[in-house]
């Protein structure tokens, strides 16, 4: 029986623009599109899909309601499919103007599946495109859920693109940011995205039964069925299952393929980087970050936290048990001390004897630290150090360029800008919003020589001071970025030749 609710194609048709002229265009779209197209808008017949087409490339700059009502005809997950594959065409096509129309289903019927394209596609359009690289900051910032926003945050903060795009990744994340009614830096630290994942793993419907994907400790995923029989896959397709349903569930697990694992890296860099910092959160915001997010929540387990008086000193070193408990280094079960922050512990404040106990229940538990915590560098500042604003130690010393490039890539600094004579005088590290720190140098080509060698001059850190950037004591700094900049000097000093 029709549906009173669902017009036909021809009552559709008969409100649209049928000139010859423009149905030739329309035509040459849907041929250009190819069969993938025809093969993505099943069940609708070709008259309904090029019909689709017509009210897209019509639409002005969002998806009309009329192409809603077309594609509600589609299952969920092809609505989906037919958006990354709008996304992907256009991406193939250099973003021409002319199939921005292919966008318009993306901020409705999108998932995080494309990210990755539109990531890849900002950098190789960073030099040569960047008017289309800054599109995509603001494509990405559109995706339902916040893992194309994170993507964004990771771009921008990486510092990599010209002054343009990155003003354009900001104008998105503020934009995405007042969205939800927040302050930038507030909505930044937030975004970690969950992928639907609960406290008990992530349920996978396909209509009369349902499955349930967990997290493994190493960030794979298992799929358990009712009588928890596990599976790395979906199981095959059960008499009675939804086809809807199961398609949106296959599309999940994709892309939980895709994301997890460089999900884990990003967040190990930025354990690494608070950790570096010394920075510090408040109990509550400490537990909505980490211990209740359902996929930090696994990550903090592996991480030893200091709880802290109010001078900033250590009372306690604890980590989150899987039962939601906190546990100290002899598995003894604690109370985090009332008004007391939190901080990532850092070895130079672990006793010896306490840091071996730390050691050994990570093994018993088999957790692995996301970034090396207990192996981290102590190195303690001279007491006339302390009134110095710059790290002196390996100043003077002579590195090889391909070796010193290393290491800068490693600890995250980014090249000057190139001064007179294409020569680059410097290195910074952007840690975090308030630090920013420079490693000076004489002048060093600003193409690639791995013969060439690097003199190495001081480390200076910066404090933001709001309108502009503030050097500092380094006995002001906290005391584990103080132990990082001098680890970095020593480091470089060992980089010396003999």
């Amino acid at each position: 029986m029709h549906d009173p609710r669902v017009q036909t194609a021809g009552e559709l048709i008969q409100h649209g623009n049928d000139e010859a002229g423009f149905l030739r265009v329309l035509q040459h779209a849907y041929a250009a599109l190819g069969v993938d197209t025809a093969r993505l808008l099943q069940p609708l017949d070709e008259t309904l899909g090029r019909y689709l087409l017509q009210v897209l490339i019509e639409a002005g700059d969002s998806l009309p309601r009329r192409a809603r009502q077309i594609l509600a005809l589609l299952p969920a997950a092809r609505r989906a499919d037919f958006a990354a594959y709008g996304v992907k065409t256009w991406i193939a096509e250099k973003g021409a103007d002319k199939f921005n129309w292919l966008l318009f289903p993306l901020p409705v019927y999108g998932d995080e599946r494309v990210a990755n394209d539109l990531v890849r596609a900002a950098k190789a359009w960073m030099k040569t495109r960047k008017q289309k690289a800054s599109v995509v900051m603001h494509l990405l910032c559109q995706l339902p859920g916040i893992y194309g926003i994170a993507q964004v945050r990771e771009l921008w903060e990486s510092r990599k693109f010209s002054e343009s795009i990155q003003r354009n990744a900001e104008e998105a994340l503020s934009a995405a940011a007042e969205r939800e009614g927040l302050g930038l830096h507030e909505f930044l630290e937030q975004l970690v995205p969950d992928f639907g994942f609960g406290r008990a793993g992530l349920v996978l419907d396909v209509g009369p039964y349902a499955y349930t994907a967990r997290l493994r400790g190493d960030f794979s995923v298992v799929v358990v069925d009712a009588s928890g029989k596990p599976s790395k896959t979906l199981p095959r397709t059960r008499a009675g299952e939804d086809a809807e349903l199961r398609g949106v569930a296959e599309n999940q697990l994709k892309m939980l393929a895709k994301n997890l694992k460089p999900l884990l890296k990003r967040q190990s860099q930025r354990l690494l980087r608070a950790l570096q910092t010394g920075k510090v959160w408040a109990p509550q915001r400490w537990r909505s970050l980490f211990v209740d997010h359902p996929l930090l929540g696994a990550i903090s387990q592996a991480v030893v936290w200091s709880a802290l008086d109010a001078q900033g000193e250590s009372l306690l070193r604890l980590r989150p048990s899987e039962s939601g408990e906190l546990v100290d280094a002899q598995d003894t079960a604690v109370e985090l001390p009332a008004d007391a922050r939190l901080r990532i512990a850092h070895p130079r404040e672990i006793p010896a004897a306490e840091l071996a106990q730390w050691r050994s229940q990570f093994a018993d538990y088999e957790l692995i630290s996301p970034m090396g915590q207990f192996d981290v560098a102590v190195v303690e500042p001279h007491p006339d150090e302390l009134a110095q604003s710059e790290v002196r130690r390996a100043d003077g010393g002579t590195v090889n360029r391909a070796r010193f490039g290393g290491l800068m890539e490693k600890w995250g600094y980014l090249k000057g800008n190139a001064e007179d004579g294409a020569m680059i005088n410097e290195h910074s590290w952007h840690p975090n919003s308030e630090w920013r720190v420079k490693i000076h140098h004489m002048g060093i080509s600003a193409w690639f020589d791995a013969d060439e060698e690097v003199t190495v001059g001081s480390i200076v850190p910066w404090r933001n001071a709001g309108e502009e950037w503030a050097e500092v004591k380094l006995g002001e700094l906290p005391p584990a970025f103080l132990c990082t900049l001098l680890a970095q000097a020593e480091a470089l000093k060992a980089a010396v030749p003999v």
